[in-house]
């Protein structure tokens, strides 16, 4: 899971996600192409951090800390 990020609190929803995922090969419900690309989780999740079925949502507790190392770059740039 990337950091930020958790699956969705309402249990019923996420069973319900996963239960359509299984039926659908491992495929994000919501997309109409099985391709790679498509497989959960999505690489639209995996590269712009937006979830289409709502599975994954950004972790309301999550918090980046902005300040930089010695050599001026951000602790987190190899997460994000």
């Amino acid at each position: 899971m990337r950091p930020g990020f958790m699956l969705n609190p309402d249990d019923a929803f996420v069973k319900g996600c996963k239960k359509r995922i299984k039926q659908n090969n491992g495929y994000c419900p919501n997309k109409r192409d099985k391709v790679p690309d498509n497989k959960c989780p999505c690489r639209e999740f995996r590269e712009n951090s937006e979830c289409d079925c709502g599975m994954y949502i950004k972790d309301p507790t999550y918090i980046i800390d902005e300040k930089l190392d010695v050599e001026g770059e951000s602790p987190m740039e190899g997460y994000v």
